[in-house]
């Protein structure tokens, strides 16, 4: 759950809403929704039924109409994608307020006529293997901390948390 302010919990609440797409790839480019030609983000099981230890990963879908990195560099770079409420206009400037949508890593780019078609998922992509677990006792913090080790996924939790 992300904080946001009182105004943003406000204007969620009218019936006419302006939204805006943003995106840093790389932490270096960003982007705009004018960059962008089309986009979809869903959540996917990673089995066909829900199990037991079966990940829900996220999958965004990007067609970039600029091209930010070299031939082959987009493969592993992070995409953050964010969703900007307008809650005010100040002075004549709209005034938006970002919520992450998430934070994905791209798994394929390819260059078509229409531009670069990214497909990319989130950390939780990275937790789909088997992992080993040797000992059974401990506090779900350090199951979480080991398979954070194993995997390379950080779930940003702390032990006080």
């Amino acid at each position: 759950m992300f904080n946001v302010s009182e105004a943003h919990r406000a204007k969620m609440l009218d019936q006419i809403q302006t939204h805006r797409l943003v995106g840093l790839l790389d932490d270096t480019y960003s982007f705009t929704e004018a960059d962008v030609i089309g986009v979809s983000y869903k959540n996917q099981c990673s089995q066909k039924n829900v199990a037991l230890g079966s990940v829900n990963i996220g999958v965004l879908k990007l067609t970039l109409l600029v091209d930010l990195l070299d031939r082959g560099d987009y493969y592993g770079k992070k995409i953050v994608l964010y969703d900007g409420l307008k809650i005010e206009e100040e002075s004549g400037e709209d005034v938006f307020e970002d919520v992450p949508v998430g934070v994905f890593y791209i798994a394929e780019a390819i260059r078509t006529a229409a531009g670069i078609v990214i497909t990319a998922y989130d950390v939780l992509s990275k937790t789909d293997k088997n992992l080993t677990i040797d000992q059974t006792s401990g506090t779900l913090y350090y199951f979480c901390k080991y398979i954070e080790s194993e995997t390379g996924a950080h779930f940003g939790m702390s032990q006080e948390a």
